[in-house]
Parts: C-alpha cells; sequence; structure tokens
C-alpha cells in the first residue's frame, strides 16, 4: 500500500505479527527467532506462566547486591544474571507443533 510516506529511494515491506480474527478468538502469528525455519507452534498464552522460586533477577544468590561476578577463566568479570523458573501450562493437550513447511 501507497500512501504519504512513499519515497523512491527506500521501499520497505513486512511486519512484526500478523494478527487473524477467527471462530475461537484472536490468533496472533509472530516471528521468533528460535524456532526453525519450517516449523511453527500453537501456544495457548492465556493458559501458560511462569512458575519457580524467582523470576530473572541480576542478585545471584550469595552475592547479595554485587552484579560482577569475577570470571573464572579470564582476568575480568562477568555481569551475571539469575533465574529460577519452568514455563508452565495448565492444559498441555492445546499446545501445537507444525514442522514441514514450504515456502512457495
Amino acid at each position: 500500500m501507497v500512501d504519504s510516506s512513499y519515497s523512491t529511494a527506500e521501499g520497505k515491506n513486512g511486519v512484526e505479527k500478523v494478527v487473524y480474527y477467527g471462530s475461537s478468538g484472536v490468533i496472533e502469528v509472530v516471528i521468533h527467532p528460535c524456532v526453525k525455519e519450517g516449523e511453527a507452534f500453537l501456544i495457548p498464552t492465556k493458559r501458560c506462566k511462569r512458575i519457580g522460586s524467582t523470576d530473572v533477577t541480576m542478585n545471584v544468590p550469595g552475592r547479595g547486591d554485587e552484579i560482577f561476578v569475577p570470571s573464572t577463566t579470564v582476568n575480568g568479570v562477568v555481569f551475571a544474571t539469575y533465574s529460577d523458573y519452568q514455563w508452565f501450562t495448565e492444559c498441555p493437550g492445546k499446545l501445537v507443533k507444525i514442522n514441514a513447511i514450504v515456502n512457495t
């Protein structure tokens, strides 16, 4: 679609996500760098949560408020993050993996 932002020097095309409205509700298609080409996952995000003892934090247990940790392999420090959680879904029967997607 061409509008007032049209430029002969540069053309842009594409979107970050596509939203479909279906009989079962809203379906969002989002590209993620950790999913291999030719595969897709269907996840009911309203039924998923993170459970565990701590969310992502920069305070490593036993280090107090110190966020830079001495490196054991090189002369320097490491910026460390810590987390202890698991991705959990209430209804695993609704998780779907699609493979063998071919671009035509």
